[in-house]
């Protein structure tokens, strides 16, 4: 009886250790990737050197972007 129980509880460590070893690989949530800044820069970049600022009233000012 002693080694019955003995047993039991080494096989239940090996499986909880197994199910552990086998949940970190699973992925739950996808991974983000963020822009790099010079790609950033580089669009902004494109945007404001097309852009005509034109005036609408005295105190009024519109931006045109070709973005």
């Amino acid at each position: 009886m002693k080694i019955d129980l003995y047993t039991k509880g080494i096989l239940t460590i090996i499986a909880i250790s197994l199910g552990i070893i086998a949940a970190r690989d699973l992925n739950v949530a996808p991974t983000a990737y963020a822009q790099s800044r010079s790609d950033m820069q580089a669009a902004i970049s494109y945007c404001w050197d097309l852009a005509t600022i034109q005036r609408q009233t005295e105190r009024q000012w519109q931006i045109h972007t070709y973005c």
